[in-house]
């Protein structure tokens, strides 16, 4: 198995080396990754807007994006029902503006359907590389 645990992150600063007072097993860390992988001390750019994602739960964006499905459906059942009225009177030009809307919007929300997916899917594979209980 390959990882660790999150909070064995807590105990790092803890273990001292005995070669100065001052430093400890996250010093060592860091200098290692200064020498080898430079490009891993960027981490924090990267992290800086994951405190604006941890407020999201993952359960409320899947409930909006099936509200938004739901919406789309009811939206064509209108659309679909304004078209039957105007063949029998003159076309309704709003029929054809929400025709095009439709056909944007309901691959877009699917979209996000299958990426809210892949987002849960990333998450689950991280937490087990890590260690961590499901």
């Amino acid at each position: 198995a390959a990882g660790f645990r999150m909070d064995s992150l807590q105990k790092i600063t803890n273990v001292k080396s005995n070669t100065g007072p001052n430093t400890s097993l996250l010093n060592y860390v860091v200098e290692v990754i200064e020498r080898q992988k430079p490009d891993l001390l960027r981490l924090k750019e990267e992290l800086d807007r994951v405190p604006d994602g941890a407020r999201v739960e993952l359960e409320d964006l899947v409930g909006v994006v099936n509200k938004l499905k739901a919406d789309l459906d009811k939206v064509k059942v209108v659309v679909d029902q304004a078209k039957t009225q105007s063949e029998n009177a003159s076309p309704d030009p709003m029929v054809e503006v929400m025709e095009e809307f439709l056909a944007t919007a309901r691959p877009r929300a699917e979209a996000c359907g299958v990426l809210i997916t892949d987002v849960h899917q990333a998450y689950q594979d991280l937490g087990r590389f890590l260690g961590e209980a499901e």
